[in-house]
């Protein structure tokens, strides 16, 4: 039972990382959503105060006219005094009683509506501003994901920019490498060419700085001493 209460528990965990994973990923989208689920309330609310403010303005014509009535009756029922007529006077005034409370009744029922219109005025006017306030900050936070979007793609692409440059530069090098490897070998090439030639020879005198000439008239020196040498005998 233990184990079977940790699983449920680590299921459910999982749903919920799950679903708050959902919430973050369409966190922008659930917002917005909320504020034009507030706005149709506003609407519906504005719709409710309409009905609320008709029947403000009904109920005050209704009492506009009873008052009217009243003052109306109280005449009459002066002129019955004057008259004499008691009786007619008394019904009148009776009819004006009656008037009078019912009036009373229209006068809280108009309060009442009053009060109820300025509370629905208030809320709705509070949630105006907040819902403006709501809407400029879906503005920002609509332009701030662009933005990191924009900066994200700049970011992968300088990134795999950087890359392309990082494998343009060792092609480079590769192509100097070779360059340089194949003018390394011409070299040897060249320097064993002159080791196995005829030119050896006279390249060292020159090197050396005796010239082939220089020494050929060694030689002859050499042969006419030892001519000279051999007739004085």
């Amino acid at each position: 039972m233990y184990v079977m209460q940790k699983i449920t528990t680590a299921f459910r965990g999982a749903a919920r990382e799950g679903a708050e994973k959902v919430v973050d990923a369409n966190a922008i989208r659930i917002f917005e959503q909320e504020i034009y689920d507030c706005e149709n309330a506003m609407t519906l609310a504005k719709h409710d105060l309409a009905k609320v403010m008709a029947e403000k303005i009904r109920l005050q014509r209704l009492h506009e006219q009873r008052i009217s009535s009243i003052r109306e009756r109280e005449e009459q029922a002066g002129v019955a005094l004057d008259k004499g007529l008691e009786s007619l006077a008394r019904e009148l005034a009776e009819w004006i009683s009656e008037q009078e409370k019912t009036s009373e009744r229209e006068q809280k029922a108009l309060q009442q509506l009053e009060d109820h219109e300025k509370k629905l005025r208030k809320s709705l006017n509070a949630a105006g501003n907040h819902i403006q306030h709501y809407r400029r900050e879906l503005r920002l936070v609509q332009a701030t994901q662009s933005s990191q979007k924009a900066t994200s793609a700049l970011s992968s692409k300088a990134n795999s920019l950087g890359a392309r440059i990082m494998d343009m530069q060792d092609s480079l090098d590769r192509i100097r490498s070779r360059q340089s490897e194949f003018e390394d070998y011409q070299e040897a090439m060249q320097i064993l060419g002159d080791e196995f030639s005829d030119n050896t020879l006279d390249s060292k005198l020159q090197q050396a700085g005796i010239s082939s000439e220089k020494a050929a008239d060694s030689v002859l020196a050499r042969i006419r001493q030892k001519r000279e040498g051999s007739e004085k005998k």
